[in-house]
């Protein structure tokens, strides 16, 4: 008996192009077409440009500045996406200001600490006031 290896016995069959993710920040977006991504790839940044087809799937909206991750398969150098899942931008700006406000209360109270102010609000109106937020 000898071996055969698989692909002899369905000659016809081929193997399914293998599924990739990458995460990155939109750069460029051809409705309903293509999108390109700003990702880092092997220690450097790079543009990479992926093409939607009738079977992609999309979560959320294309929009340049948003974080995209994309599912994609490679066909002959050409980036296929097969699944993509967007942050809104507005949605990061919204975290970034809860964290700055975050930031900025907990400097007040250690600030309070550190000169023994009396009210939080009263340095938190004269910071505000200096700051105009």
């Amino acid at each position: 008996m000898s071996a055969t290896p698989l692909d002899a016995h369905n000659p016809g069959k081929t193997e399914p192009p293998e599924i990739e993710n990458v995460s990155g920040k939109i750069i460029s977006v051809v409705v309903d077409v293509e999108f390109t991504l700003d990702v880092r790839q092997n220690q450097q940044q790079t543009k990479v440009r992926y093409l939607m087809g009738a079977r992609t799937r999309l979560e959320g909206k294309l929009s340049i500045g948003s974080q995209a991750t994309v599912e994609y398969r490679s066909e002959d150098g050409t980036h296929i996406a097969t699944h993509s899942y967007v942050l809104p931008a507005s949605g990061m700006q919204s975290r970034e200001r809860d964290y700055g406000r975050r930031l900025r209360e907990d400097y007040l109270l250690d600030l309070k600490k550190a000169m023994k102010l009396p009210s939080p609000n009263l340095l938190r109106r004269s910071l505000e006031n200096a700051l105009e937020v």
